[in-house]
């Protein structure tokens, strides 16, 4: 054996007679990480104006608290909103009761929780901002939850340097960032689903008793959350045939009922009953019926699930079928006019459109991260490694329908269940770098570079996510110039959300001119931030126009908090297109000073 073996050999041997690294320096590691989520998201959840979902979204939660019925804004299931608007119950801002008699009339028909966030911004105008920041930071804890799931997960999958790697990939996240500082469903829903995926790993890791019904009850959780959780239960049976499928192989059994039954059917029965007990008790177990499946129904999907709920008479949350059959709808019909990628506006979407998102809107270095991860799910994995499948096949399960199912192509927030199960598969890299160790004589070599490869990416990332706030809605890779840039590939929630009116107030009073118009997408008016405006006139005009670049694209989504509400075609501002604009606010907003039309 030559030398350079012998050496390898006796460093192998040296570094394993070392003790191993205590769990403390890892857990302080993962919260000094956390503690960088609201350092960094902070500056958003106090500057960024209320956003399009945001302004239904939580006077919808806060009236399950008031009223107890979960009608409005039922295209969401409640729990998140529920969470959310906590703190609303010891600030007690207004709310009628009889709003929810009030909207019904039809006039009001489709905009009904945005008719509603109208009257509450009314009675609660003084306090608004201050409200809706209570709910932020409600959201930014659900996220660091979240980040707690993927440390852990990773941890335990991959090894503890994996967990920092995965945790450090999570919280220096544009995305995560962005809807972790707005009062929506989207990070609950992210932080439950994964949750519910790592509970079905545990219980695969260990299968228990004790371990299916938590389980089960994560998958309720995700379940009152949003309706994508409704994928985990798709891949459940699969799930547990992976898990059980050697055991039904090698059963003794001398039925066929015998070797299939005992090991992986009672999980796919037990888990989605303690899912449905968890999602009935979200709703205050109001509405739930087992009829609730009769219809009439609107879609397709919902209509063709209802067969088969029929044979199973359960009770379901009234509302949450109606939700279900919505969403399905909004889905089917794709009402929605105006879907907008890389210049581009379709009726259709595209199937490509989240991986673009993905790589339009998120650091060059975690792109890179994750493309590495990829390739590393052939690489050889240091321990045990064991059921990859609880991660893979619930990741799959949501590229798979976000890519070919799901047309509603307006924002890369709808992939966020997707995100969790992402940062774990990273933390492969940290664990395929210290298998190195197992092939001398270049293993420590290898493991070195590799490592502070690893650590340069993660500060790379870090650096840049930290140079592109405070705003992270509008984040976009540096790889395309950042967020100034970002409106020539995607718009809608991806950069325009309605989040820069009070950078507007402040533009502004620094820089007077009148006439004014503005064309500002969301439903706050902007008179609350001091702003003196008319909405733009049907005719080009000499003046300042401060336009949405949602509009300026040629979305048509109504300006409803102007009298009477503007609608297009009436919102002509297409033809600004072919001007220079003279400033911008935020970078969702363009201002044209126009001498001439």
């Amino acid at each position: 054996m030559n030398s350079d073996a012998l050496g390898a050999a006796a460093a192998i041997q040296s570094a394993a007679s070392r003790p191993k690294s205590g769990f403390l320096p890892f857990a302080l590691g993962a919260v000094l990480l956390l503690s960088c989520m609201p350092l960094l998201a902070w500056r958003g959840i106090v500057e960024n104006s209320v956003t399009i979902d945001e302004f239904a979204h939580m006077p919808a939660g806060f009236s399950y608290w008031r009223t107890g019925e979960f009608g409005l804004y039922n295209k969401n299931p409640p729990l998140v909103k529920l969470l959310a608007t906590l703190p609303w119950l010891i600030s007690s801002p207004s709310f009628e009761s009889v709003w929810l008699e009030r909207v019904r009339q039809p006039q009001f028909a489709a905009w009904e929780p945005w008719v509603i966030g109208e009257w509450f911004l009314r009675a609660n105008t003084r306090d608004y901002d201050a409200l809706f920041i209570q709910t932020r930071w409600m959201t930014l804890l659900l996220g660091m939850l979240a980040g707690v799931v993927v440390w852990a997960w990773s941890s335990q999958l991959f090894g503890r340097w994996a967990g920092l790697l995965s945790l450090s990939a999570y919280v220096f996240c544009p995305t995560v960032l962005a809807h972790s500082s707005v009062a929506t469903t989207d990070v609950g829903a992210m932080g439950l689903f994964g949750l519910a995926a790592y509970a079905l790993w545990s219980y695969g890791r260990k299968p228990t008793l004790l371990r299916m019904l938590l389980a089960g009850a994560a998958i309720g959780l995700a379940l009152a959350a949003k309706l994508t959780a409704l994928l985990l239960l798709a891949v459940l049976p699969l799930l547990m045939l992976v898990m059980f499928g050697r055991d039904v192989l090698r059963s003794s059994d001398e039925t066929p009922f015998g070797r299939i039954a005992r090991p992986w059917a009672l999980p796919v029965l037990v888990m989605p009953l303690v899912a449905l007990f968890v999602v009935n008790a979200s709703y205050g177990f109001r509405g739930s019926t087992t009829s609730a499946w009769q219809g009439p129904f609107d879609s397709r999907g919902a209509a063709q699930l209802a067969g088969l709920m029929r044979l199973l008479p359960l009770p379901f949350p009234i509302e949450y079928v109606r939700g279900f059959d919505q969403q399905q709808a909004d889905v089917e019909r794709l009402d929605i006019e105006f879907l907008y990628l890389n210049g581009e506006v379709s009726l259709k979407g595209w199937w490509y459109y989240f991986p673009a998102a993905f790589a339009f809107k998120e650091p060059v270095a975690l792109v890179i991260l994750v493309f590495g991860a990829v390739l590393a799910l052939g690489a050889p994995l240091r321990g045990k490694g064991g059921g990859q499948a609880f991660l893979l096949l619930p990741l799959a399960a949501i590229l798979v329908y976000m890519m070919f199912f799901n047309r509603l192509n307006i924002g890369i927030r709808y992939l966020l269940p997707a995100y969790p199960l992402l940062f774990v598969m990273i933390g492969r890299l940290a664990n395929c770098a210290a298998a190195s160790v197992n092939n001398p004589p270049w293993g420590l070599r290898a493991r070195r570079v590799t490592g502070v490869a690893l650590t340069g990416i993660v500060a790379w990332q870090a650096l840049s996510v930290s140079r592109g706030g405070p705003d992270y809605l509008s984040y976009f890779s540096e790889a395309i110039g950042g967020g100034d840039h970002g409106g020539r590939y995607l718009l809608d929630s991806n950069l325009d959300w309605g989040q820069d009116l009070k950078r507007l107030g402040e533009f502004v009073r620094n820089n007077p001119k009148q006439p004014l118009f503005v064309a500002a997408f969301g439903h706050v008016d902007p008179a609350m931030y001091g702003v003196e405006y008319a909405p733009p006139p049907e005719a080009p005009a000499a003046g300042r126009w401060i336009v949405s670049r949602n509009y300026l694209a040629g979305m048509g989504y109504p300006m409803m908090y102007t009298a009477p509400v503007t609608m297009r075609p009436h919102l002509r501002v297409e033809w600004l297109r072919d001007r220079t604009p003279t400033a911008q606010v935020g970078r969702s907003m363009l201002v044209f000073d126009v001498d001439a039309p």
